[in-house]
């Protein structure tokens, strides 16, 4: 349902970069669905945007925490392999994503650039790409873009080197857990388990969590 109405929205042109739009939901099926889709979409723009952003920290922690070790300088081994380990699985769900996005756009591409030297053919790409982001050339410009991530021969190429570039997942994984500072983990979780006692709670002695008071509508405790 989504990819049919991008689709719809990029062929018949109705919305432009930038621009808000405004739902009017009485609460039937059609109003409700629009809303719910056109929600759905800034949801996934925001979910690409934060896992973008999620790669980004890593290489800063990465350089932060890092090391000079002589006339090298070391990245830190701990965000480095949980780098590693979360992107090779994250460049497929990106990837999808985009596809999902982009839906038959990129299907519609000229089969090559020679098509844009015959007058006729040329004609009609500028009737059928363009939209109102970007005329023809550069729709076809940023779609092409997409398909060498997405479908080309390279892009396949590329989705096997990011699975596989820094090992198979399952040793990346054990130098996530090798390099993981468990030691503070464990220390962390003590304190906080040994901050409170049972026969402290049980007595109300102690600084802990506040007992639930009893429920209006729950029968009251026999006194005797």
């Amino acid at each position: 349902m989504l990819e049919k109405v991008l689709k719809y929205i990029r062929e018949q042109q109705l919305l432009r970069p930038g621009e808000r739009v405004a739902v009017a939901c009485s609460g039937g099926a059609d109003s409700v669905a629009l809303l719910h889709i056109l929600t759905e979409v800034r949801e996934t723009l925001g979910q690409l945007s934060a896992e973008a952003s999620m790669v980004d920290a890593f290489v800063v922690a990465m350089e932060t925490k890092g090391q000079q070790r002589g006339s090298y300088f070391v990245p830190d081994r701990r965000m480095l392999y949980a780098a590693q380990t979360l992107t090779q699985q994250l460049y497929a769900k990106v990837i999808n994503t985009l596809r999902e996005l982009a839906g038959g756009g990129m299907i519609m591409l000229p089969s090559s650039v020679k098509d844009f030297s015959n007058p006729e053919v040329a004609r009609l790409i500028g009737k059928t790409q363009q939209s109102p982001a970007a005329g023809a050339i550069d729709k076809v410009k940023f779609y092409k873009l997409a398909w060498d991530a997405v479908g080309s021969e390279f892009a396949s190429r590329h989705a096997q080197y990011e699975m596989f570039y820094a090992g198979a997942t399952f040793v990346t994984r054990g130098h996530a857990f090798r390099t993981y500072d468990w030691n503070a983990a464990t220390s962390l979780l003590d304190g906080m388990l040994s901050s409170y006692d049972l026969a402290g709670e049980v007595a109300g002695k102690t600084g802990g969590l506040p007992r639930p008071e009893r429920s209006p509508n729950l029968p009251q405790e026999n006194p005797k």
